[in-house]
């Protein structure tokens, strides 16, 4: 039965303790359970709203029945006279107290009301407590979060301020180290710039055979903490102080410094070995011995040599070429000479400009000497048929001769045909002395014909074999000294060869030299003189020529073929070549000759 009635007193929000049957008649019996007994009162359960009759609990002293029951208290007194006692109020704090002329059912549901708004106002407050809770602790998370910022803030802050103070210090000392290119003054540098942003307290940079030295010195001596790295040939060394360890953004800095100084150190080995390599270009360059240029495909010059400007031309334009094209290989006639011209094309790191080195090699020489073998040989060929012509008309000349002078010697003085045997007589020996030459001419140098001849008389003889010579090429002869009296000991035919390379030698140079100036005329003087400038031990003599052939530099000294031979037949006789330029287009070849 209790289990029933606690299941139906259950279903109820609100419960009137009363037996007095006018509250219960004016009680709305669906929402309010109504409790009229003791034994009733005794399986009470707990409800929101409790009105309690006061008469009936204070009859049946059953407040401690009701005790902790409700939410919201009711006391319902019959009239105004009764007062409850202050025990029971301190008891029970009463939320409502009425007069039962004044009881409805609508009382519950105020109660009710101010329960439930109780309720959501301590559900707001315990939400805005856990809110706040929660706020709080948000707060406090964010402060701490906020704290733990600042000091990883703080912290990078110092971060970037160290990696500021070493990267401006890597900027200087990289500035620095840059300007510098030796080894000393880098250390000086680092000394005054790399303390400030690291633990480093000195730098010393010293050759690597003295590292066990310092090395010693530093860790039995000075008792200080130091870190070592590699360069070419040296070792640079970065010292502290105290005993404890680098950090590793020091050791990193000390790294790069190290890398630095050796990209620096290459760098600067680099460019000497450029500047060697530039400076041993542009000389053997400006030294070759052949004209060198590099010019564009108008011929405008880039660079060029001397001897460019010597052989070729000293403008800003070469002149073009008439035998072959820009990168090929050709002869061609420059200026009276002959030139070899090998034309390659050259390309530039960023020069959109297409250029070509040209090279020029003088084979005028070659030329000639071709020339001249041809005209040795033909020579040869003219001394074997002057040789056997000689040989055949020498004797019957000499017939004609003899028989011509004894017929002048049978002839009366006065006789009509003398003058004209006479004139046969020296026509014959005009023949004579002219097979006599032939056969000089077509004879084998040989040093054993020695003899003590005239100088002057020699020196007349060759010029009269190459009157001919001298007259097709317009070369006019000055001789002033048929008069002098030298007479040697020497081989004639040694001696003849001798003035035959020196009268060839300037042949040759007039014709060259004639067709490059407006020379028209040649000129060769000869003199023969005492010689003051050797030792005065022995007396010396010079034959000395002259002629007006233009220019001759050292190297065509030691390449002309008629000089080379002309200095080895007459080193063969004990006498020596002298070459000079007493004047512009002048040449001077002064043989000398000793005298015991």
């Amino acid at each position: 039965m209790q289990n029933i009635n606690s299941i139906i007193m259950n279903s109820y929000k609100f419960c009137l303790i009363t037996d007095n049957a006018d509250l219960i008649a004016q009680t709305d019996l669906d929402n309010v359970y109504v409790i009229q007994t003791l034994d009733q009162l005794k399986s009470l359960t707990p409800f929101r709203v409790i009105s309690v009759d006061y008469n009936f609990i204070l009859n049946h002293q059953a407040f401690d029945l009701i005790k902790n029951k409700f939410q919201r208290l009711i006391f319902i007194f019959n009239s105004p006279s009764e007062k409850i006692t202050p025990y029971l109020f301190k008891q029970s704090l009463p939320d409502q107290i009425v007069f039962a002329s004044n009881y409805s059912n609508q009382i519950f549901f105020e109660q009710d009301l101010v329960l439930t708004e109780t309720q959501q106002n301590l559900t707001y407050l315990n939400l805005a407590a856990d809110l706040n809770q929660e706020y709080e602790n948000i707060k406090l998370e964010l402060e701490n979060k906020l704290d733990e910022t600042k000091l990883d803030l703080l912290a990078s802050r110092q971060k970037i301020l160290d990696s500021n103070i070493r990267i401006e210090a890597m900027r200087k000392i990289l500035y620095s180290v840059t300007q510098e290119s030796d080894l000393h003054r880098i250390e000086t540098v680092l000394n005054e710039l790399l303390p400030a942003s690291s633990k480093a307290t000195w730098i010393k940079i010293i050759p690597v055979q003295h590292k066990q030295v310092l090395e010693v010195e530093l860790n039995h001596q000075l008792n200080t903490t130091f870190k070592s790295y590699a360069l070419p040939n040296h070792a640079i060394y970065f010292i502290k102080g105290d005993q404890k360890n680098f950090k590793k953004d020091d050791l990193n800095l000390f790294a790069k410094i190290r890398d630095i100084i050796e990209i620096n150190y290459n760098r600067e080995v680099d460019y000497t070995n450029l500047v060697l390599t530039q400076n041993i270009v542009r000389k053997a360059f400006a030294e070759f011995n052949h004209p060198l240029a590099v010019m564009d495909s108008d011929y405008c010059i880039i660079q060029s040599n001397a001897a460019f400007k010597r052989d070729i031309t000293e403008s800003d334009k070469a002149p073009a070429f008439s035998n072959g094209h820009l990168g090929q290989k050709f002869t061609e006639n420059i200026n009276g000479a002959i030139f070899d011209v090998y034309s390659n094309s050259i390309a530039l790191d960023n020069n959109p400009t297409k250029l070509w080195i040209n090279l020029y090699k003088n084979k005028t020489e070659e030329h000639y000497f071709e020339q001249r073998l041809n005209q040795t040989a033909k020579m040869k060929e003219l001394g074997i048929i002057s040789s056997s012509i000689a040989h055949e008309l020498n004797n019957p000349l000499g017939g004609v001769l003899s028989y011509l002078q004894l017929v002048q010697m049978d002839l009366p003085k006065n006789s009509q045909w003398f003058s004209d045997i006479k004139a046969m007589i020296d026509t014959t020996l005009r023949m004579k002395k002219i097979i006599e030459d032939l056969l000089i001419f077509s004879r084998t140098t040989n040093l054993d014909d020695q003899g003590t001849y005239k100088v002057a008389d020699l020196l007349q003889e060759s010029l009269s074999i190459h009157e001919i010579h001298f007259k097709n090429e317009n070369i006019k002869i000055v001789n002033i000294s048929e008069h002098a009296d030298l007479s040697l000991p020497l081989s004639k035919t040694a001696f003849r060869d001798a003035l035959h390379f020196i009268f060839s030698f300037y042949i040759e140079k007039i014709k060259g030299f004639r067709k490059i100036s407006s020379q028209k005329t040649g000129l060769i003087e000869v003199k023969i003189t005492p010689d003051q400038n050797h030792n005065f031990k022995e007396m010396s003599y010079s034959i000395e020529f002259q002629g007006n052939c233009g220019h001759l530099d050292e190297a065509e000294k030691s390449k002309d073929i008629s000089l080379l031979a002309l200095s080895k037949c007459l080193n063969d006789q004990n006498m020596h070549l002298e070459i000079a330029v007493p004047k512009q287009n002048w040449i001077s070849l002064k043989v000398i000759i000793q005298k015991s």
